[in-house]
This record gives structure tokens, sequence and C-alpha cells, in this order.
């Protein structure tokens, strides 16, 4: 699931494998406290993966996939003007 919160922030989230259906994420979402104004479900499944880059106070964070990945999204944040 990628979403953006309502101060602009990109969400990014990966279930555990068999993870949440869509009627649930879509409650924990509306209840929580993300204040998530914009969200959208990418397929989920076995190829599910993610992985975000060590920054300078935190180690890289990896959620494997059980399958080979088909494809990739990647963000990118770069540095503003």
């Amino acid at each position: 699931m990628i979403a953006q919160d309502d101060q602009g922030r990109i969400l990014m989230m990966v279930t555990a494998y068999g993870g949440a259906r869509l009627q649930d994420l879509s409650t924990y979402l509306a209840q929580s406290d993300l204040n998530v104004v914009n969200a959208f479900n990418l397929d989920g499944g076995v190829s599910t993966m993610m992985y975000i880059a060590a920054q300078e106070t935190t180690p890289p964070y990896m959620v494997a996939a059980q399958e080979p990945v088909p494809a990739i999204l990647a963000i990118y944040r770069l540095p503003r003007r």
C-alpha cells in the first residue's frame, strides 16, 4: 500500500505473507492515527518485498520476497530546491 497523509508525507506498507485483506486494510487505515487522506493498494502476494536504504541514523530495512520479483517500484527522495 502506498498512501499520503494530511501533511503530504508518503507512507508505504507491506504486510507479512498472507497479510491483510483489502477490507481489513481499509478499516485499519480509517481507524489509525496515520491521518491518511489518499491510499492506493498495490498487488500483493509472495513476490512482494520492500527495501529501505540506510539513512544517516538508521540501518537498512528489508522485507524479503518469497518468490522472485518480476517488477519493481522504486521511490527516490531528491533534495529539495
